[in-house]
């Protein structure tokens, strides 16, 4: 089973008078989402199943990145994974149907959960920070979600937004 695992993209703090739900994506993360979604499809990795969280710039990254997409068998918008942790997540990612599966999340627990699904984290200096549109694909050798557990994928790449041109 493929995993695919996309923090939001960089959102804008101009309004702090929005509630953190609600805030939009700022204009590098409008512009860094596209070219997350790029790197995926050149590389082959597209998801068939989304399962993102119902923050706005959650919802937004993936809206951008699906532009670069063929059209998945589903898309669940999840109001558990805004501010979910690794266990949360990796519970929901257990309900998925179809591989390979992409879930959007936030920090720290998408960071988390991306570092607690590898036997090994790739040897890149932001890793541990996985900032703003950071994405991991990774493989686990199990036949369905349900039987997917941690600390046994294969990172098959990941990137951050800056790296892409």
């Amino acid at each position: 089973m493929q995993l695919i695992v996309v923090r939001h993209a960089k959102s804008s703090w101009s309004d702090l008078s929005i509630r953190d739900h609600d805030r939009a994506l700022a204009r590098r993360g409008i512009e860094a989402s596209p070219r997350i979604g790029s790197w995926l499809n050149d590389r082959g990795f597209c998801p068939e199943v989304v399962m993102c969280s119902t923050a706005r710039r959650a919802v937004e990254t993936w809206e951008l990145i699906s532009r670069q997409l063929p059209e998945p068998k589903s898309v669940y918008f999840v109001r558990a994974l805004y501010g979910a942790g690794h266990d949360t997540i990796l519970d929901h990612v257990r309900l998925g149907e179809h591989s390979p599966l992409l879930v959007v999340g936030h920090n720290p627990g998408i960071m988390m959960f991306a570092g607690v699904m590898l036997q090994k984290v790739p040897n890149h200096p932001k890793f541990y920070k996985f900032p703003t549109g950071a994405t991991m694909v990774c493989d686990l050798p199990v036949p369905n979600w349900r039987s997917a557990r941690m600390g046994i994928g294969k990172c098959r790449g990941f990137v951050v937004p800056r790296e892409l041109s």
